[in-house]
């Protein structure tokens, strides 16, 4: 090989040197000559580099050299943030935790059926992509989080075990085959979702009566009970979820807008919140924050979602210690589709700190509201804009006029905001000491709920509190799902010399089937006050809360079950209301077990509860008068202490009993 390498260098040379010749034969002159040899062959070289490169690198790419001594070791970087474990750690740890352990049984089931040849050459493991992915899906829903509130997250794992267990079980013992092929295909097959044939019976039945089943997909806690309908469109109305009508982000992470130490008699900031791109939806903001404190600051800050149950907030805090811009208060972030929201089409000058060359130059601008001829319906706005310059053009010919979804802020649909004009205003600061463009006063509502949330800053002309000044508010209802609203059930009263009510599929099923079996709480169901034996009627809200109930009460005269006990606002008197409002937190009560004394138990199973409001944190109690005579009173109270005089007596008026199951054979039928 080295002679053949040797031979084919002296061709190359030689072929070289006679193109050379060949070229510069009709060269005369011998200093044009000389020069030609001089760049021939200095273009050779640079050729024969390029291809050796080539060869060098191609050579030693692959090639690793011996490891050389080992380094000085590095400073210490900086400490970096705590982590943090959000929820899809949490159901990582679930769906793998309950994979292992049902992978444990399938492979100790197929030895103890086949015996331990049958798995030397396969190890059975369930990769069937139905089954895998449906236990991710229950360890993500929202009914999983719900049943792990009452039970540990450990137990509701080992219930959900103990129902798949059962269903491989039967699943291997329905296949008739001596090698159970089908199952093993149909259970390690990865992408193997069809349901098999040739099985003994149907064991897919089974599986798909249990509540748990259904968790994470589109049906919600416990799925409505409904005849199928054979209209399709109204069938795929009824199972599936529309998306809520707004998407919202409540967090006090601003930016700073403009800031000066005095502008008038007071510091002057301003402060916004987005744009923010969260999940590919981008959150906008309604309006800027004005504060008098200058280059504000402030530690606390947080970012969660808004409108949703507690549970769903995913609310990420940052760390204390770190100041950032802006107040500690928070603000709202917005987002949704078209026909809910637009950017601002026009704007309105409120007020410019001067004209000309002005020293920390800043202009307020409100947008107009705008009607949509298309839509037919009105957009309002529910803020102002700060801007740092004093230029005639509005922010939507700033930010571009033919790109309008560029400006920071939105108009929201009328229909989705609540008119609170008549809030209470305070005055945040005024222009009276500025050589302005007119004059400008800020004000902030003083509503409760507005000051939690969304505080968006007033801009009026003048210094007068403004009347006939419209301020809006997003509805609750803006954030709302079906996921979120109440199912319908029969307004049928229970027979005490019969079952209690519990969800169940058609035709009946077994109680075994439904977690609140499992839970020990009853779903629906007939209870006695212990201490004066008056009847109440509690049932599940339909809520994506597994321990949250409605109350109602068999009225004198009426045959029907059409009222709901409500808080009022004093939060002390229960008083009937004959409209369910799912939106309203006043109908809403959860059910706390004790025993016959009223001590507080973990579990159900002696069916004494307490009746405590959602909303209060109060517990209901049935009071009728010292004659007996009268109607019975209810009221929200906090429990009385053990020293009480006359305390089993006082108890027993809080306590309920229910001496039925919260299922059983016996059952009514929600219909559509």
């Amino acid at each position: 090989m080295f002679v053949f390498y040797i031979g084919l260098f002296i061709i190359s040379i030689a072929g070289i040197l006679y193109l050379g010749l060949k070229i510069s034969e009709n060269i005369q002159h011998n200093t044009l000559k000389a020069f030609f040899w001089i760049l021939y062959i200095a273009s050779v070289l640079t050729i024969g580099n390029i291809v050796a490169t080539g060869v060098f690198y191609n050579v030693l790419r692959f090639k690793r050299g011996l490891p050389g001594e080992q380094g000085r070791i590095g400073d210490n970087g900086d400490m970096g943030y705590s982590g943090m474990c959000d929820t899809t750690c949490d159901s990582k740890v679930c769906s793998l935790g309950i994979m292992d352990e049902l992978n444990k049984y399938y492979s100790n089931l197929i030895i103890k059926t086949l015996g331990r040849t049958a798995i030397l050459n396969d190890k059975p493991i369930i990769r069937n992509g139905e089954i895998t992915e449906r236990i991710s899906g229950i360890c993500k829903s929202n009914g999983y989080k719900q049943v792990s509130k009452i039970k540990t997250k450990k137990m509701v794992n080992g219930y959900i075990v103990d129902i798949y267990q059962n269903w491989i079980k039967l699943l291997v013992e329905s296949d008739p085959s001596d090698d159970k092929k089908i199952i093993r295909d149909y259970l390690e097959t990865e992408g193997y979702d069809e349901k098999p044939t040739g099985l003994k019976g149907d064991p897919f039945k089974e599986i798909e009566q249990y509540d748990v089943y259904y968790w994470g997909t589109d049906r919600i806690f416990h799925p409505r009970v409904i005849e199928y309908c054979s209209d399709p469109e109204e069938y795929k109305a009824l199972t599936l979820r529309p998306p809520p009508d707004l998407n919202i982000l409540r967090t006090n992470l601003y930016n700073k807008i403009y800031s000066v130490k005095k502008l008038g008699k007071l510091p002057f900031s301003a402060f916004r919140v987005g744009p923010y791109n969260h999940k590919g939806l981008v959150y906008y903001s309604l309006g800027d924050i004005i504060t008098t404190v200058f280059d504000q600051t402030s530690t606390g800050k947080f970012i969660e979602k808004y409108g949703v149950p507690p549970e769903e907030s995913d609310r990420t805090t940052f760390m204390n210690s770190i100041n950032t811009e802006g107040p500690a208060f928070p603000t709202l972030l917005i987002a949704g589709p078209d026909k809910f929201l637009i950017p601002p089409q026009d704007w309105t000058m409120v007020w410019r700190n001067g004209s000309g060359k002005v020293k920390n130059p800043v202009t307020i601008w409100k947008p107009k509201d705008f009607y949509d001829s298309g839509l037919k319906k009105w957009f309002r706005a529910c803020g102002f804009l700060v801007v740092p310059n004093l230029l005639n053009f509005n922010p939507r010919q700033q930010y571009g006029y033919n790109t309008p979804e560029r400006q920071p802020i939105r108009l929201v649909a009328e229909e989705l905001l609540e008119n609170i004009s008549n809030c209470p205003l305070n005055q945040v600061w005024d222009s009276k000491k500025v050589k302005g463009v007119g004059s400008l006063s800020i004000w902030r509502c003083n509503d409760v709920n507005y000051a939690a949330n969304i505080n968006t800053s007033i801009a009026v002309k003048g210094f007068v509190k403004p009347y006939g000044f419209k301020l809006y508010q997003i509805k609750n209802t803006a954030t709302i799902t079906d996921e979120m609203k109440p199912l319908e059930f029969k307004n049928d009263l229970v027979d005490e010399n019969k079952l209690g009510v519990g969800f169940h599929g058609s035709p009946h099923r077994s109680e075994k089937y439904s977690v609140f079996t499992w839970l020990e709480m009853p779903l629906e169901v007939q209870v006695t006050n212990v201490g004066n034996a008056d009847k109440i009627y509690i049932k599940h809200s339909g809520m994506n809360i597994v321990n949250s109930y409605l109350i109602r009460k068999q009225q004198e005269g009426q045959k029907e079950l059409n009222n709901y006990f409500e808080v009022e606002r004093n939060a002390t008197l229960v008083t009937i209301n004959n409209k369910l409002n799912n939106n309203n937190p006043n109908l809403m009560w959860e059910i706390v077990c004790v025993d016959k004394n009223g001590n507080i138990e973990s579990n159900c199973k002696s069916k004494y509860y307490l009746i405590k409001s959602t909303k209060f944190n109060k517990y209901l109690k049935s009071e009728y008068d010292k004659t007996a005579l009268g109607p019975v009173t209810y009221i929200i109270k906090d429990l009385p202490e053990k020293t009480k005089p006359n305390y089993n007596a006082i108890i027993n008026e809080f306590i309920w009993f229910n001496p039925l199951s919260a299922t059983g054979n016996n059952l009514v039928t929600a219909r559509k």
